[in-house]
């Protein structure tokens, strides 16, 4: 009985001292995972602790450059001014070729996640045709515009769809030619060269495709009278209108 009770003793001892080893041990796992814990938290508030040189920055996700370029076509409604005018009150039969086309190459920079400026080329392609009982008339408007565009995006880059609003000043060169057949008293053969500027309006959105590739899909509002700076001796060329563009963004 006697040995029996110091059996229970120490047995009772050595579980206590294993209990004591166990929970000196967790508490020293627990103060190791707390502390790579807090290493882990300190890191991400600070990346540069990672990688050294890495400074956190505030540009497109998809692109290690604050520069890219776009190309885009589609199509465009032009109203056409004062040639609409002219040519329903001239000849009893006129009729503009819908849809005129539209492209355009731009550059863009970005000043960060919402803001963006662009500059870009494009070209505007309008055609009409009228006739009466002595002559066929046909008209080619060609407009050779130079944007500058202000972007601002609703959303972070890390969105897969991205809209944005722009506002843009255009300066415009601008062409028409006018070719006659039939009896050319009424009428004669043109062609005129001249300037003019114009204002516009866009809404958009941006599709991510890859790290590379940007979808862009956008719908503006254009005021241009393409001889403005002209002497007003004909009708004005007018590239006024709607135009629904679509095209590719590359990220460099």
């Amino acid at each position: 009985m006697k040995y029996t009770f110091y059996n229970l003793i120490l047995f009772f001892l050595t579980v206590n001292v294993k209990a004591q080893n166990i929970i000196y041990e967790s508490n020293e796992t627990i103060r190791d995972d707390t502390k790579i814990l807090d290493a882990w938290n300190r890191t991400m508030d600070n990346p540069s602790r990672r990688y050294p040189g890495f400074e956190r920055r505030s540009v497109h996700n998809h692109s290690e450059n604050n520069i890219r370029i776009s190309l885009k076509a589609g199509v465009c409604y032009l109203p056409l001014g004062e040639w609409s005018n002219s040519a329903w009150n001239s000849f009893p039969n006129s009729n503009k070729n819908e849809p005129s086309y539209s492209g355009s190459f731009s550059i863009h920079y970005l000043f960060d996640e919402y803001h963006s400026i662009s500059l870009g080329v494009g070209i505007t392609r309008a055609s009409a045709t009228a006739s009466d009982m002595f002559s066929n008339v046909s008209w080619t408007f060609s407009g050779y515009p130079i944007n500058f565009t202000y972007f601002y995006y609703f959303t972070e880059t890390n969105s897969g769809l991205r809209s944005y609003l722009g506002l843009g000043f255009i300066y415009v060169f601008s062409s028409l030619e006018v070719d006659v057949s039939g009896s050319p008293e009424r009428w004669s053969p043109i062609k005129l060269d001249e300037t003019g500027y114009g204002v516009d309006g866009t809404l958009g959105m941006n599709i991510n495709l890859s790290k590379k590739f940007t979808f862009d899909l956008s719908l503006s509002l254009k005021y241009i009278d393409g001889s403005a700076f002209a002497d007003r001796k004909y009708n004005s060329i007018d590239f006024s209108g709607i135009y629904l563009l679509a095209g590719i963004i590359y990220n460099f």
